[in-house]
């Protein structure tokens, strides 16, 4: 994604995703075909802020339904928002910038964008590769639901995509790199889609209890390195309080901070943990049981067992009817300081009394390098192209060029929705949220769910001790024979 201010970008997600919630210029088209080298020429659309150009043959399709398979919106929990096909402008920006988006790269191109929809695209996906009938050219699914394709050897490594130049600014270079598997890369994050950034892991933090409280300044922390899981915990032990004075702390009270059990993977990234990652030859190495991760994997315990500081929304389980939507209401009661939450959620605080900020998951120390983001790979999606098309020139020129003007359609949308609708809470959020995207990466473990790492993690945070040291110990066998078998399968 070209450099500008990633806030803009965001709040227009969230007015988007709200608007959703709530209810849960044209292109030109062309079909003449006209001939040329297809290695000759450019494509002539520039970037305003960066005046790159996608490089791509100069050359129509004759029509070409470029076929995506997405799933279908509202049959499953992260499917929310439409983020492939648009059938008509509606008046809608998040619609129409999709409507636009299509009808420039079908214009340009000469193909019809066509969204096939599915119950299961991973499973659609896989059947028509090994029937070999390339019924779809991309698919777009959640980051772990593509793990399958990517084990059974039908996505495509992006190498065989010619005209797929990640070094462009509408691609996540880093988040597509980090989550490479033996020198090859599968994923696509981009400007494609959103739902990926959507997905992503961060703080909200209640400005009137900061303010009450004479806690130090969030924004100047972050600014000087010195946001840390230390400063967190010790701002989070001063605001929990007994409200009802039952010496019961629960959903009644008030908290330092509201989280969850999966929260901690988002911390996992943040305080600098690898789980596992590839050496110089691209193959595994675990990496959990080094020195400084089990000692960072040891103080994510000592904060997370910690019921004195946070409130988890499962801790709720069979006391309320619904404990996500509990969680939402206490910190926009003000009754919370902090809440883990990935981007999605802030939509739902739109109408929340107290103003509230925005900060990246805290650093495990002040000597750590920088602050790292990750996302919620089980919510967020992106692309991939299946296995064995006959023409990923096209597929790959296509992709490249629907990628570089989504930045100048859907992202621009957002801008124009933040402008009219001045969600935005304060400046100093924006800041915050380039520092969160520009310090996107990927954790193979996590993104892959490699060897059920996500389920070991949150269950040495929730055991009655310490278990890292001997959970590492026994597990790490088992998880290193799951990567393996991952690495054999896409070298074979």
């Amino acid at each position: 994604m070209r450099k500008r201010s990633y806030f803009v970008i965001f709040m227009t997600l969230v007015l988007s995703t709200a608007t959703l919630f709530s209810c849960a210029s044209d292109g030109i088209s062309e079909n003449t075909t006209t001939s040329g080298d297809p290695n000759a020429s450019t494509d002539t659309a520039t970037s305003d802020s960066t005046s790159l150009v996608a490089e791509i043959p100069d050359v129509k399709y004759d029509g070409y339904e470029f076929k995506i398979l997405g799933g279908k919106i509202g049959s499953m929990s992260y499917a929310v928002q439409e983020e492939i096909f648009a059938d008509e402008q509606n008046g809608e920006p998040l619609n129409d910038a999709l409507y636009d988006r299509n009808k420039m790269v079908e214009g340009k191109l000469g193909v019809t964008i066509v969204k096939v929809e599915s119950d299961n695209v991973a499973q659609d996906m896989s059947k028509s590769v090994m029937a070999a009938d390339e019924a779809y050219d991309a698919a777009l699914d959640t980051i772990t639901a593509h793990v399958s394709g990517i084990n059974g050897g039908v996505v495509t490594d992006l190498t065989e995509l010619p005209y797929v130049d990640i070094d462009k600014p509408w691609w996540n270079k880093n988040a597509i790199d980090t989550a490479s598997i033996a020198n090859k890369s599968y994923l696509l994050f981009g400007d494609l889609n959103y739902s990926d950034k959507n997905s992503t892991w961060a703080l909200v933090f209640n400005k009137r209890l900061y303010e009450e409280n004479g806690l130090e300044e969030p924004y100047e922390m972050v600014r000087n390195g010195e946001w840390t899981l230390e400063k967190l915990e010790e701002q989070c032990r001063d605001i929990t309080q007994d409200l009802n004075g039952d010496t019961v702390l629960d959903h009644n009270d008030q908290w330092g901070l509201l989280s969850s059990d999966s929260a901690v993977i988002g911390f996992i990234t943040s305080c600098g943990i690898k789980t596992i990652e590839t050496d110089s030859a691209g193959e595994f190495v675990f990496s959990l049981d080094s020195e400084r991760n089990v000692g960072a994997l040891s103080s994510l315990y000592n904060f997370f067992s910690n019921g004195q500081i946070q409130l988890r929304a499962q801790a709720m389980d069979g006391l309320v009817p619904d404990i996500w939507t509990e969680i939402i209401n206490i910190f926009k009661e003000g009754r919370a300081l902090y809440r883990i939450t990935t981007l999605s959620d802030v939509a739902t605080m739109r109408d929340m009394e107290d103003d509230f900020g925005i900060l990246p998951l805290p650093k495990l120390d002040a000597e750590q390098d920088s602050y790292y983001s990750t996302y919620q790979a089980w919510s967020g999606r992106c692309y991939v192209v299946p296995k064995g098309g006959s023409d990923l020139e096209r597929t790959s020129a296509i992709l490249e060029y629907m990628c570089s003007v989504s930045t100048d359609t859907l992202i621009d949308a957002y801008y124009d929705v933040t402008l009219q609708r001045k969600v935005s809470r304060d400046d100093e959020s924006a800041e915050m949220l380039d520092i969160i995207f520009d310090s996107y990466t990927s954790d193979i473990g996590l993104t892959y769910e490699i060897g059920g790492l996500r389920d070991l993690i949150q269950n040495m945070m929730k055991a009655s001790s310490d278990t890292v040291v001997s959970t590492l110990a026994s597990k790490k066998e088992s998880v290193m024979s799951a990567a393996e078998k991952l690495y054999d399968a896409v070298n074979e």
